[in-house]
């Protein structure tokens, strides 16, 4: 009786039990089939996006190596004539590359603090190619006198320094260096055109100057002895007269300067004097301008600024130019390993900004919560922490002809969801920062922080240099206000006191907007385009953001067709893109060569392509 009626309110209460939780199982069984069957969906929407990219894939792949193969076959010039890929006889070889280790023996660092470097490499210049300089039948007329006299520099001396003209070349420009003021640091030839009133003209355009060496010691040959080295043989010269086995890429040219950018100057002079040497052209469709920059590696204000404005004022624009700044990438990706060449359709913009905060001095024996330094130091982690939208529709273009040339399938998936993965994108390349983060987005780099005058003292000011490289779209006003922003939440948020003293201001010099976008589906994009697969047929070009600067920053303004190019090849395995500034800059014989045939199509197909342009 007593085990019976005690066993009855255990079965209700487990009866009850059950009853009050069987409502929730539906309801999570729901739930959890929704998630499973939306999971499904996205695979599968997944699964066919990357499927149906694949296809176009190995369809465009297919497509564009046929292309490759056609123009790789022969190269068209005005007369509508063919010749094979440029070969170079040995004389022409040795000359070609003495002519480059010649110019790399000039240490041509500085522009203003020895001045008399650059006009000797002008000189030496002028000697090694006749064809363009010297007599009559020189083509490259020089105009920067013209430039000179239409900036009215206020320098007596400075027609002697600047107007050497393209038929002398034993100027001496040992004395009356001109003042920084009132320098020209650039030189600008033409060959002129019977088109010239009417047809817009096209610039190449390169720097001779070259960074400053950190340190000698870690160099294996002289930084600036031009010494060439076949490194199968163990053998090297730095004669100007030697033989040179430029048949291997194991020859190298040792120098600052042979990767940047001395070897890209000449690689047009070269270009230029091989066509006239062959007679591939006998006089261009329009003005081409060559213009050699002395000053691109601290900013470009003296030369390609001023070169610049001095066009504007002309009201000349071309119709086509180029510069450095973008490279063949050799197996520099994991999954890649196919050579990309990477032609730069636009470049990062630059602006210096200063962030200043003001504080009650003090006594270091009583320190305060929040000094300058906690302040400044405070709006550093903020700024690092609350990037910039990314602009993933920059890297989009980039990923989708990259993805075909690589093995893993997780970049394909990627590719061909893009739209699914972009906020996942924007976390990761935020997280790793570096050169993928700097592609979509404008970054911020604290380089220089002062405050304090005495070890003891609390300082009462304080600033933070801010480095910000702007992505396109983002304008100098956006990133004020959006450093504006930041600052002020750390003010608010310490003491709101600092509100009114924590101010953020665009340093105006050296300040400049992102560059406009240049196509990269258009007749000007595929002139670079063609002459690649003419020359270098192994190689795929890939338009993209150039994330450094050059002079092309301040040329941009003269056309809706700038792209920036090099086409040296920079192989990871020998860590060529490591040696670009650093230790033991060099550049293989044959790679230089190659470039030469590259920048020579280049100029015969822009002549021959953009006939029908004004």
């Amino acid at each position: 009786m007593n085990s019976s009626s005690s066993s009855t309110p255990n079965s209700n209460n487990a009866n009850t039990n059950t009853t009050t939780t069987r409502p929730r199982t539906p309801l999570v069984k729901t739930l959890f089939q929704i998630i499973l069957f939306a999971c499904i969906g996205l695979i599968g929407l997944i699964s066919v996006r990357t499927y149906l990219f694949i296809q176009e894939s190995n369809r465009n792949i297919q497509q564009d190596f046929e292309t490759r193969i056609k123009e790789g076959k022969s190269i068209h010039h005005s007369s509508s004539k063919h010749f094979q890929q440029l070969n170079w006889d040995e004389k022409e070889r040795n000359s070609a590359i003495h002519r480059l280790q010649r110019a790399i023996q000039f240490p041509t660092i500085h522009h203003v603090k020895d001045y008399e470097i650059f006009q000797k490499l002008f000189d030496q210049m002028f000697k090694d190619f006749p064809l363009l300089f010297e007599g009559p039948s020189a083509v490259l007329k020089e105009v920067t006198h013209e430039i000179s006299r239409q900036m009215s520099f206020n320098n007596s001396n400075n027609n002697t320094s600047t107007s050497s003209t393209s038929t002398s070349t034993n100027n001496s420009h040992s004395s009356n260096i001109p003042s920084e003021d009132s320098i020209l640091a650039a030189r600008v030839f033409v060959w002129r055109s019977n088109n010239h009133h009417h047809k817009l003209p096209i610039m190449l355009t390169g720097h001779v100057d070259v960074v400053p060496i950190n340190d000698e010691s870690k160099w294996t040959y002289p930084p600036f002895s031009g010494m060439i080295v076949n490194e199968g043989s163990s053998s090297s010269s730095s004669s100007s007269g030697s033989t040179i086995d430029s048949s291997t890429s194991q020859t190298y040219l040792y120098g600052r300067g042979s990767l940047d950018d001395k070897n890209g100057v000449y690689e047009i002079l070269e270009a230029l004097n091989q066509i006239r040497r062959e007679n591939l052209l006998q006089q261009p469709d329009r003005d081409i301008y060559v213009v050699i920059g002395m000053d691109e590696e601290i900013g470009g204000e003296h030369g390609a600024k001023k070169v610049t404005s001095y066009f504007l004022k002309k009201n000349i624009k071309f119709s086509f130019i180029l510069d450095e700044g973008g490279m063949i990438a050799d197996h520099q990706f994991p999954t890649i390993h196919s050579p990309v060449a990477f032609v730069a359709n636009a470049e990062k913009g630059f602006c210096n900004f200063e962030i200043r905060v003001q504080c009650e001095p003090g006594h270091s024996s009583m320190p305060k919560p929040n000094s300058c330094i906690h302040m400044l130091s405070k709006a550093m982690i903020q700024i690092q922490s609350n990037p910039m939208k990314a602009h993933i529709s920059i890297l989009r273009r980039m990923i989708h002809q990259l993805a075909p040339l690589s093995n893993s399938m997780i970049f394909k998936i990627v590719a061909a969801n893009m739209d699914l993965f972009a906020p996942f994108l924007d976390y990761v390349l935020s997280y790793v920062g570096g050169a993928p983060n700097a592609v979509v987005r404008t970054t911020f780099a604290p380089t220089i922080i002062s405050a304090g005058v005495a070890e003891n003292v609390l300082p009462s000011t304080g600033t933070l240099l801010v480095n910000t490289r702007l992505a396109p779209y983002d304008s100098i006003q956006d990133v004020l206000k959006h450093l504006e922003q930041v600052v002020l939440n750390v003010a608010t948020k310490t003491d709101s006191t600092y509100s009114s003293n924590l101010t953020v201001t665009a340093l105006p010099k050296n300040c400049d907007e992102a560059s406009r976008v240049s196509c990269h589906d258009c007749l000007e994009f595929n002139i670079i385009k063609k002459s690649i697969h003419q020359m270098q047929p192994d190689v795929f070009v890939v338009p993209y953001l150039f994330i450094a600067g050059s002079d092309s920053k301040h040329y941009r303004k003269l056309s809706d067709y700038a792209y920036g190019y090099l086409p040296m090849r920079l192989v990871k395995a020998h860590d060529d893109l490591a040696r670009i500034h650093g230790h033991n800059e060099r550049i293989s014989t044959q790679n230089y060569l190659e470039s030469v045939n590259v920048y020579t199509a280049i100029i015969l197909n822009a002549n021959e392509m953009l006939k029908d342009r004004p």
